[in-house]
């Protein structure tokens, strides 16, 4: 040994941006995986809009819808004109952001 020491330290720090970490069991996918045929369900608080989208692997919109409502939301979605794969299940409100991602296999 040389008798040199060295320390090294570094601190990071984590910061929300944008998901809703309150509600991120809010909103429910299944079945999951799913032939394309699957439901959607989350609780919403009347006076807020809730905007839900689906985006395919790539990125384009494949589902879009807006409520106004509140109380428990159940919407049955049907992917069967897109191809199998990873599709991202986004619920928007008041800035938040709750994502989860569904399989869709065929």
């Amino acid at each position: 040994m040389s008798g040199c020491s060295s320390t090294a330290s570094s601190q990071l720090n984590v910061t929300n941006v944008g998901i809703d970490e309150e509600n991120l069991n809010m909103l429910m996918v299944f079945p999951n995986p799913t032939n394309g045929k699957f439901s959607i369900t989350f609780e919403s608080v009347s006076g807020k809009e809730y905007v839900l989208e689906i985006f395919n692997d790539i990125g384009q919109v494949v589902f879009s819808e807006t409520f106004r409502n509140g109380g428990s939301i159940v919407r049955p979605i049907d992917l069967g004109e897109n191809a199998s794969g990873i599709y991202t299940v986004t619920l928007k409100s008041e800035g938040k952001s709750t994502i989860k991602k569904v399989v869709v296999q065929r």
